[in-house]
């Protein structure tokens, strides 16, 4: 009797998240697998009709779906490794005995907290080629300040730089909390063998980073996926539409991610049958690549590693 008043105790607990989880999780997802299959307009949900797979057929033929595709798949290719080299190569140096060390995290760390949407109006300002500030270098180098968020050409690559500054931050900290575990005797013991700094990194840092490695890798590829607010604030207000609707993903659909096409056909066009089906690539996405990399990624990861 005890121990069942101990469960429904824990329970009681529990539950506020549960309720949570069911309510704001698996109620909207499974909403969506069922819109998915519908012709569901959020301006007209009194004709909701069942209309099997037409979505998916209209989503296959779709070259706005393509192109978001791509973009999504190019953020993604270069935003996680990117992402985790920059916080590795900035780690490794912080981990070590400094004056000032901590200064240096705290500044580097800072960026993280900033929110998305206040970095890309940061960005959108530094970035401006009227007089961002940006432009005085570039010109001083005799360099002409591109049309950054407004040129197809580099638009992804800005919201890129803008991503990685945010986001660094916290690669950074996960990172150097897996070089303090690393045991110091295997670097002494590399020594005595003759190693150099370039063979200690291979032989031990590397190995003994893996787990951590392998979670900012799952982590930054959920990340980049689902990237919405800077893509987002980044096309509005950088493009030149006035932050009118139809201004999503400029230029020329350039910075169209897979998000941004969702709220475009959710919000824009109210045709949420059809942004459900498209919310369906992303999970499927992100549930097929992290099994993918679970599976691969994993016989290269070494936990509790001793160098044996």
């Amino acid at each position: 009797m005890n121990e069942v008043k101990r469960n429904l105790r824990g329970l009681v607990f529990v539950s506020p998240w549960l309720i949570g989880f069911l309510i704001f999780g698996l109620y909207p997802m499974a909403m969506a697998i069922y819109l998915a299959f519908t012709n569901y307009n959020i301006l007209q949900p009194a004709n909701t009709k069942f209309t099997g797979l037409d979505n998916f057929t209209r989503m296959a033929g779709d070259s706005l779906f393509w192109k978001s595709l791509g973009n999504t798949a190019w953020m993604t290719g270069l935003g996680v490794p990117l992402s985790v080299m920059v916080g590795l190569l900035i780690a490794l140096p912080l981990a070590q005995k400094m004056r000032g060390v901590d200064l240096y995290r705290t500044l580097i760390y800072l960026p993280t907290l900033v929110p998305p949407l206040v970095v890309t109006l940061l960005f959108l300002w530094i970035l401006n080629p009227n007089y961002g500030l940006l432009k005085m270098p570039l010109n001083a180098l005799g360099i002409e300040s591109p049309g950054w968020l407004a040129d197809p050409l580099w638009a992804k690559p800005a919201i890129l730089i803008m991503v990685i500054w945010n986001t660094t931050g916290q690669v950074m900290v996960i990172t150097l909390a897996g070089l303090r575990d690393i045991p110091r005797h295997l670097y002494e013991a590399a020594e005595i063998d003759g190693a150099g700094t370039w063979d200690k990194f291979i032989h031990v840092t590397l190995p003994g980073l893996s787990p951590v490695l392998f979670y900012n890798v799952l982590t930054g590829i959920l990340f980049f996926i689902q990237i919405f607010t800077q893509a987002y604030a980044a096309s509005v207000g950088g493009s030149g539409g006035g932050g009118s609707g139809q201004s999503i993903g400029s230029p020329v659909n350039s910075t169209l991610m897979l998000s941004l096409n969702i709220y475009k056909n959710a919000f824009v066009f109210w045709q949420a049958g059809y942004a459900s089906m498209l919310s369906l690539v992303i999970l499927v996405l992100s549930l097929g690549l992290a099994l993918l990399f679970f599976r691969y990624a994993r016989r290269y990861v070494h936990y509790g590693f001793t160098g044996e």
